[in-house]
């Protein structure tokens, strides 16, 4: 701005305030919105691990040639045969009605119900459904 009279150029501390305070807003605004969506994509991550975790397990019984079962063991861990034991990936948990085993015969087919395991973390949740033929998808 150029200077009249003797105002010098420039801008008001009014003008920095409100430009500070409009910054602010919008920072927070991004940085809500950026924690919601490392939250999605850990509980995107988590269920596609358990997902492959499951196929692995799949093809240990068919492997093996006998039945082989993944285990959950707690909110946030599973087990089976030649995995180990597992833990969801950061601060994910399984769901409420999330399966408690899901059981691969020789041949890769479950023995008994097919069923699923959602997981979740912040309110946001994915299912790794297990269909009767075997196979794992997460929705």
């Amino acid at each position: 701005m150029p200077t009249t009279g003797n105002r010098r150029a420039g801008f008001s501390l009014i003008e920095l305030l409100i430009v500070l305070a409009v910054a602010g807003v919008l920072l927070a605004i991004a940085t809500r919105r950026g924690a919601g969506a490392t939250a999605g994509y850990e509980v995107q991550i988590a269920a596609e691990q358990l997902a492959a975790d499951i196929q692995r397990t799949r093809l240990e019984a068919t492997r093996r040639n006998t039945d082989v079962t993944l285990r959950r063991l707690t909110d946030s861990s599973y087990t089976a045969p030649g995995l180990g034991t597992r833990v969801l990936f950061n601060g994910v948990r399984f769901a409420a009605g999330s399966a408690d085993t899901v059981r691969f015969t020789s041949v890769g087919r479950v023995r008994g119900v097919a069923g699923e395991f959602p997981v979740a973390r912040a309110g946001l949740t994915r299912r790794v459904v297990i269909g009767a033929g075997g196979m794992a998808v997460v929705r």
